[in-house]
């Protein structure tokens, strides 16, 4: 992604991403420190149910929590398991999968013939995109492809603006009429050119 952004940054970011032997460092830690770069450099993790006490006045005797990663490729849920057991150091807490637990997607080629298909149908829908890979770090049903082909790629055709992505599974989901219209365009061109 950061070869690909690289030639259209301003002089002193593309002199940075062009040599990050030097700048590596400086490089990864400002990624880090944008919340959505970060989630695609590591695995994330958010505690989502957490159970213990039924009155306020009376420790409990137990409690539990479901905790949600989101798999970086180069990690394992084996690995996480490791990571969390070691972190928590405590015999007493139990760490376990449910839902039985999955593994990162692949990591798709950019040297195939579908992801030239799609990035040159994302340049002919829209003037002046640059075109880079990325890491979606969220579950999608774009999983159940891989069952078939050995490239998934995730890509929504569509501009999103400052707040539309807030509004992603919440209150009052939506994209303008003009970004509909441009899914369309960008859907029909992409099977005329797979199919040819």
């Amino acid at each position: 992604m950061l070869d690909a952004i690289a030639p259209s940054t301003p002089f002193a970011l593309r002199f940075a991403l062009a040599n990050r032997w030097i700048t590596g460092s400086l490089v990864e830690a400002n990624l880090r420190s944008n919340p959505t770069m970060a989630a695609a450099m590591a695995t994330t993790i958010a505690p989502t149910l957490i159970n213990a006490g039924v009155k306020e006045n009376v420790l409990p005797h137990s409690a539990s929590a479901k905790v949600n990663f989101r798999i970086h490729p180069r990690d394992t849920v084996e690995s996480i398991v490791a990571h969390v057991t070691a972190a928590i150091d405590d015999e007493n807490v139990k760490v376990s999968v449910f839902n039985p637990g999955r593994e990162a997607s692949a990591v798709s080629s950019t040297e195939s013939d579908g992801y030239q298909i799609i990035s040159q149908t994302i340049r002919d829908t829209f003037d002046g995109a640059i075109v880079a890979p990325n890491l979606v770090v969220g579950g999608t049903d774009a999983r159940q492809f891989e069952l078939v082909s050995d490239n998934v790629y995730r890509f929504i055709p569509i501009v999103l603006g400052p707040n539309d992505t807030s509004r992603f599974h919440g209150t009052n989901e939506r994209i303008t009429v003009e970004n509909m219209g441009k899914a369309v365009q960008f859907y029909v061109r992409l099977i005329e050119r797979g199919s040819e």
